[in-house]
């Protein structure tokens, strides 16, 4: 496929913030071993979600596809399983398991009221209950010449509903996951 100029820029602006990124968090790991704090740190590196850069035919970060809708999550420290380590999990994280993860991981009570789940039992070795969908949406981006509508789904472990909203007429995609993970046939029609 080939790429305009603009998203040649683009892109290229997108690598370098990357590169810059690498490099920092290099520098605060260099610091945190010279000072002795690297073996009692816990880090969790995550960042917003996910950028298409082409695929679906499709660029920047507002649809629900996989590319999209995916972030990295990457947590070490005392406390995490040897067995981890540098093992993806296979179950499905939410940003709203940060939060609970850090509390757990510092022995602090979640509270009842809070969303979201520790990864903790999962990441200390132990078995834990896993999330099994979660809902999702976009809401609000308002641009005249490139306009994107709003849109909401429920992805499962095998399956991933899309809706698009405040369009006439509303329109849906049902992709399984398992069998298509790079979405290529929209079996809403099909139902």
């Amino acid at each position: 496929m080939e790429i305009s100029t603009a998203q040649r820029a683009s892109l290229a602006r997108y690598l370098g913030m990357i590169a810059n990124i690498d490099d920092n968090v290099g520098r605060m790991l260099a610091f945190l071993k010279e000072n002795g704090l690297y073996e009692n740190t816990i880090f969790i590196f995550t960042t917003d979600n996910g950028n298409l850069h082409g695929e679906h035919g499709l660029s920047e970060k507002w649809y629900p596809f996989e590319e999209s809708i995916r972030v990295p999550l990457i947590v070490c420290g005392p406390g995490i399983a040897h067995t981890m380590a540098g093992r993806p999990l296979d179950r499905m994280a939410l940003n709203i398991d940060v939060a609970p993860t850090i509390l757990d991981m510092a022995g602090i009570p979640i509270p009842s009221e809070m969303d979201g789940m520790s990864l903790y039992p999962v990441l200390s070795g132990r078995r834990a209950s896993a999330r099994e969908d979660f809902f999702m949406e976009h809401v609000g981006v308002i641009d005249v010449e490139n306009p994107i509508p709003d849109s909401m789904g429920v992805r499962t472990n095998e399956w991933k509903y899309i809706r698009y909203v405040h369009v006439d007429p509303e329109i849906e995609e049902m992709y399984h996951i398992k069998v298509d993970p790079m979405e290529t046939r929209n079996l809403a029609d099909d139902l």
